[in-house]
């Protein structure tokens, strides 16, 4: 994982000298992370996310770049996980500028309200005009809501989605910070998500398989032998040096394995 990102900041500079070299205009500014799939239990959404007319022709660039660079890998893109930094000019009394850093769903609704002739949405006009599901729009109107960004009628963003729930532009916003942070509070909602616990479990046994593989042909073997060669058959992703020692326990526990009588090795249990 720490390597993938060492990667994509190298990518990334690279992606400038390419910018520059074929005098591509962008618009906003673009720099995407490249990750090993099997190394991060994250994949598309369902629904597949529009991405805002600002930053299309960012990422067709982008695309093209590392098709030039890598020829026959393929890009899968995660707009779920895609943050971006927007700049306010609307706060009154004194148009005070703010740079809002938020997810790509926050930054998708927000920009409905760039339409001069636009004051007023529903709910459902929102996730109509995003083509965001129900849970997601809720949940970015529910942050943009809380943190006074956006003001609604019912005040308060229940736990349910109403239709017909309306939001404005909070014109009289304000805030210590010129910096406001909004993305990180969909952190918990994307670690719980149902998919990423799949993604655990399904791990786990791959761990456990590949403990009982070796268990079975070594027959005896040391911890460090052991986990050492876990991590060799396990080319899909890497567990950490506690998932494997959790799995070994977990298969000592279900008479798979026993620990030596030098406590430091095991032995396998036909």
């Amino acid at each position: 994982m720490f390597t993938d990102m060492e990667v994509s900041v190298d990518l990334n500079q690279n992606f400038s000298k390419y910018i520059q070299e074929k005098s591509c205009d962008l618009g906003p500014d673009f720099s995407a992370n490249v990750l090993t799939s099997g190394s991060w239990p994250l994949f598309p959404p369902k629904v597949p996310v529009m991405l805002p007319r600002e930053s299309e022709r960012g990422q067709h660039v982008f695309e093209q770049f590392y098709k030039e660079k890598y020829n026959g890998r393929r890009l899968t893109w995660l707009h779920q996980m895609s943050t971006a930094i927007m700049k306010t000019c609307y706060a009154l009394p004194n148009n005070r500028v703010y740079e809002l850093q938020v997810t790509l769903y926050q930054m998708n609704t927000l920009l409905l309200f760039n339409n001069p002739h636009v004051t007023t949405l529903t709910a459902l006009e929102i996730q109509e005009a995003t083509h965001i599901q129900e849970k997601d729009i809720h949940f970015a109107l529910q942050v943009l809501t809380k943190n006074r960004i956006l003001v609604s009628e019912p005040k308060d963003v229940g736990p349910q989605f109403l239709p017909e729930q309306t939001f404005n532009l909070n014109y009289e916003y304000k805030s210590q910070s010129r910096k406001v942070t909004l993305h990180t509070a969909s952190q918990k909602d994307t670690i719980e998500d149902p998919t990423m616990k799949a993604v655990c479990v399904d791990r786990k046994y791959a761990i456990q398989a590949a403990i009982v593989r070796v268990m079975k042909t070594r027959k005896h073997i040391n911890h460090q032998q052991l986990v050492a060669e876990v991590l060799v058959q396990l080319k899909s992703f890497k567990p950490s040096i506690a998932d494997i020692k959790k799995n070994i326990d977990n298969l000592i526990e279900k008479d798979y394995m026993e620990r030596a009588e030098d406590t430091n090795s095991y032995n396998y249990i036909a």
